[in-house]
């Protein structure tokens, strides 16, 4: 199919490549690493202009957004105790149909590119977008969403939907006009396509140098700080851990996420004892992991949800990576934290579900200086390198450009 974009040039001058972002993911600060390099790639570098749509917009950040809804029944009968039938209906409609007035405003507006973090929410209507307009379709597979039941994306879904569903994002895989994996282990799971492209999630840009490497030193405990999710699975296993390390000192465990479904009694105390820092804006959180000694980032042991962590990636190593520290990865050998780990030789990865496992990882690399040098180094060395964020940057921005000739 032939695609004409707005890239007519005056002279030397060229229009902006328009981005029409159609998800349930939007650029936004407060509403998770996906959301976030969003918001990064298409908000703080100004490559592109961009407005989004989408029927979850109300925390989208500085751009044109447009509220739309699959209807007024629908959207009326999903806040009822129908909501679960409800999810599952919308979930096949948006493959059926737009809706109203959207194609419309996608006109009048003349996206050069369509763009689609890949759900089960979306993607029908960024496709039906993209073929109405004749414009290029950009799909960008962050999760397989509807393997995710215990988050926002994912909940309610009757399992035979949920394999409709996947068949639908291998569809796209093999159709869209440029295809964007957070990791090798998506791409490995599509079996790859010829326009597609690894991308990782984007983190922040240095904000300073990485502080000069130090070892923990005096016998105070060992500063171990996570920011990342604490519902399901997630919450499960960091509970654990905060209830084991209550038990044994010589680790300080700092736990800084958007939210959790751990019970009432713990987040009390928790807070209390300073374990559960709770949700900071990200200048505020760039001041505690410039405190921490070390960082954890994890993935679930429990079955369900191999799959999910073979394809998905821990965001929050973006960030890590630019302070030099070391990075403690506590999850299955098959998950990508671990492979990746393995891979670029720049974290310590326990691979049972142990967490005094994991606790005598931390102490053992804080006991031998040299361990400790390497797993900062190495955590230094791939913020410059395969975790660069202009690096990454650059590999959504030159495809985004090439489908605009």
């Amino acid at each position: 199919m032939t695609f004409a974009c707005n890239l007519a040039c005056c002279g030397e001058v060229y229009q902006t490549v328009k981005i029409l972002i159609v998800s349930s993911v939007v650029p936004a600060r407060g509403r998770g690493g996906g959301c976030l390099a969003l918001y990064r790639h298409f908000v703080e570098r100004q490559d592109f202009a961009v407005a989004a749509c989408g029927h979850m917009l109300e925390l989208a950040d500085e751009v044109e957004a447009w509220i739309v809804s699959h209807g007024r029944v629908l959207h009326r009968l999903a806040r009822t105790r129908l909501n679960r039938p409800m999810t599952n209906v919308r979930s096949l409609v948006q493959w059926q149909k737009l809706p109203s007035g959207l194609l419309q405003r996608a006109r009048a507006w003349r996206p050069d590119v369509i763009f689609n973090v890949a759900d089960h929410e979306t993607s029908g209507w960024a496709w039906q977008l993209s073929r109405h307009l004749g414009v290029p379709l950009a799909v960008n597979f962050q999760d397989l969403f509807p393997l995710t039941t215990g988050t926002y994306l994912g909940q309610g879904l009757y399992p035979f939907l949920r394999d409709y569903h996947l068949d639908k994002f291998r569809f796209l895989n093999s159709n869209a006009d440029a295809v964007f994996y957070t990791c090798e282990g998506m791409r490995d799971w599509f079996g790859g396509s010829p326009n597609g492209h690894v991308l990782y999630p984007l983190g922040a840009a240095p904000q300073a140098p990485a502080p000069a490497i130090s070892v923990p030193t005096g016998g105070r405990p060992v500063r171990l700080t996570y920011a990342g999710n604490c519902y399901g699975a997630y919450g499960r296993m960091m509970l654990r851990l905060a209830r084991h390390l209550e038990q044994h000192p010589g680790i300080q465990l700092s736990i800084f996420t958007m939210g959790n479904d751990w019970p009432e009694a713990d987040v009390r105390s928790f807070q209390a004892s300073g374990v559960f820092r709770g949700q900071l804006d990200f200048a505020d959180l760039q001041h505690e992991l410039q405190a921490a000694d070390a960082f954890l980032t994890v993935m679930s042991f429990e079955p369900e949800w191999q799959l999910f962590n073979q394809t998905s990636f821990t965001t929050k190593w973006l960030d890590y990576a630019p302070f030099g520290k070391p990075v403690f990865v506590w999850g299955p050998a098959d998950s990508s934290a671990a492979r990746f780990a393995r891979k670029h030789n720049c974290g310590a990865a326990t691979i049972s579900d142990s967490p005094e496992d994991l606790r005598q990882s931390v102490l053992s690399a804080t006991a031998d200086p040299s361990e400790w040098k390497k797993l900062s180094e190495a955590s230094r060395s791939i913020s410059q390198t395969i975790l660069n964020p202009e690096r990454i940057h650059g590999v959504l921005k030159r495809a985004l450009e090439r489908l605009c000739p």
